[in-house]
């Protein structure tokens, strides 16, 4: 493995590496409680992040936690997108004489929200 500069510093560096690759059904509680202290967690977690299905505990987080948050990290990026296609779709079926109550169903957001695209086109 390739050692990067962050990792010289990582508390993990000086401490047995079992403790962050526990048995299935082990706990990584005292893992995460090191990275918890450490100075370079965030760097960690980031490189974590950047190699899927990386094993063991990164940045105090568990392989199915970096999942989530890798996941959390794609909805967000999709959501604008979404919003304006919702916006776009809001307009158009109001445009075609839908209610904003209707409309706000079937797009999925509230009846404040279709007023305010409304209001703003």
């Amino acid at each position: 493995m390739i050692t990067t500069d962050w990792q010289l510093d990582a508390l993990c560096a000086q401490i047995d590496p079992e403790i962050f690759f526990p048995e299935k059904g082990g706990s990584p509680a005292a893992a995460k409680k090191i990275c918890h202290t450490c100075t370079v967690k965030d760097t960690c977690l980031e490189a974590g992040l950047a190699k899927p299905g990386t094993i063991g505990v990164w940045g105090g987080t568990t392989p199915k936690e970096r999942r989530r948050i890798t996941r959390g990290r794609e909805i967000k990026r999709r959501q604008p997108t979404r919003m304006v296609n919702s916006r776009r779709l809001a307009l158009a079926l109001l445009a075609e004489g839908k209610i904003p109550t209707q409309v706000a169903a079937i797009v999925g957001v509230s009846d404040r929200t279709i007023f305010r695209w409304k209001a703003a086109a």
